[in-house]
């Protein structure tokens, strides 16, 4: 007697005739071994098996046990999963991205509901089969933290991974039907090389984090734009506010360590809205032609920029217009690579108010000490326990406009020059 097969069954859906089960191949249903009792004793009563393939669990809460039932697959990778048309309520376990244990991978569940579905590339996944792409979707199944990889981003120094990252940052207001709380905004860059070409917009309470030096944004040869990394405020709010960015590392093409040669005035990390506020830059590494910038028509609020390693950074690590801010541990190490094009100051002050800089060294071979290592203009600030040595006849400290400057504790230990020809400096020691 023939066997009664469901009507439009989907890769890897399984069904039970007499004492075979049957999976469905893409092409035709074949017999998988002996069948499995799905049928539930009682109202409610849940049974449950994997098939022999170990690739679908099969769920049954009620007496049918037709493929609809089947509430829960498993596929290789995202391309897969946009293959199925997205089943209410249905869970699918992916393995990867691209391929299996890269990352990328997650649970899925079918969301039929009505309104907009809007393919984010990571936690919102429209299907390929036709119809499903306006009606339905896959959601990923997020607890607090998401990973960049969700999205696409392979971070092997090669590929560019500009559109996935900046999916990521987009995902928490461009989610369709807001599945997706403001509160999952803490952003995880697993150990690798993201090779971008164009600046990364970071939103205001985003907490961008990674493995250290091992997490690495690396700008491309072809990028063009003002910062890597540029903090820009919520769509529709001209201001970037409690943020911070973590335990990543900023570079060239050539990778970490070696100097940069791109010529352009880009920094790694650039304020890029009216006011940056109440946030936290901590644990960065820069092998970048310039480090973190709040640019003079921008203004910083309450900030902590902490534990920064400059390494090569050949005109500019710290450039910032802010007030209450602390500048904390920076290390400025300029030993090799191309000569600055400009005296620019390696730590810079503009328009700075109740701030402190703490902390921070900066050293380098004669060749790059044209630069102070300190510049202010028109500020109130402190300054405790810097180390300054230069191997040439730099000052240490250039001041200008109205400063009144407090040291306390070891300034420079090596040649000291404070610049102290500008009206209004006073130093109390």
């Amino acid at each position: 007697m023939a066997i009664s097969f469901p009507t439009n069954p989907q890769i890897g859906d399984v069904y039970n005739s007499g004492n075979m089960s049957y999976q469905w191949d893409g092409t035709s249903w074949a017999a998988t071994g002996a069948s499995v009792d799905l049928t539930p004793k009682s109202l409610g009563e849940v049974a449950t098996s994997f098939d022999q393939s170990n690739t679908a669990l099969i769920i049954a809460n009620t007496a049918n046990t037709t493929a609809a039932n089947v509430q829960f697959r498993r596929v290789s990778t995202i391309a897969e999963l946009k293959t199925l048309t997205p089943i209410a309520n249905m869970t699918v376990q992916v393995d990867g991205y691209y391929t299996k244990g890269d990352g990328g991978g997650g649970k899925f569940w079918g969301n039929t509901t009505t309104g907009t579905h809007t393919d984010d590339g990571g936690l919102v996944l429209t299907s390929n089969v036709t119809g499903g792409t306006a009606s339905s979707s896959w959601r990923r199944i997020v607890d607090d933290i998401i990973n960049v990889k969700w999205f696409g981003a392979k971070g092997d120094g090669v590929t560019d991974d500009t559109k996935p990252l900046q999916n990521a940052t987009n995902s928490f207001v461009t989610t369709a039907g807001n599945q997706y709380p403001n509160e999952s905004r803490q952003f995880y860059y697993p150990k690798g090389r993201y090779l971008i070409s164009a600046p990364i917009r970071i939103y205001s309470g985003q907490n961008h984090f990674g493995d250290g030096y091992a997490s690495a944004i690396a700008y491309s040869n072809s990028f063009t734009g003002n910062g890597m990394f540029e903090l820009s405020g919520t769509p529709g709010v001209a201001y970037y506010n409690e943020g911070s960015i973590d335990r990543l590392s900023f570079t060239g093409p050539n990778g970490a360590g070696t100097p940069s040669t791109n010529t352009s005035n880009m920094w790694a990390i650039y304020a890029n809205t009216n006011i940056i506020q109440n946030s936290k830059f901590t644990n960065l590494g820069f092998t970048t032609r310039y480090g973190f910038c709040i640019p003079s028509w921008s203004y910083g609020q309450d900030l902590i920029i902490s534990k920064i390693y400059c390494n090569n950074v050949m005109e500019q690590a710290i450039k910032i217009k802010a007030n209450q801010a602390l500048i904390e541990d920076v290390d400025v190490e300029q030993n090799s690579g191309p000569i600055p094009t400009n005296d620019n100051p390696c730590i810079e002050l503009d328009t700075c108010h109740n701030s402190f800089v703490r902390g921070c060294i900066v050293e380098g071979a004669s060749a790059y000490s044209t630069k102070p290592a300190i510049g202010a203009n028109n500020s109130q600030f402190t300054i405790e326990d810097c180390w300054y040595e230069w191997y040439g006849a730099a000052e240490f400290l250039r001041a200008a406009n109205n400063c009144v400057i407090h040291t306390r504790g070891g300034l420079d230990r090596k040649s000291t020059r404070l610049n102290s020809s500008h009206l209004g400096i006073s130093y109390a020691v």
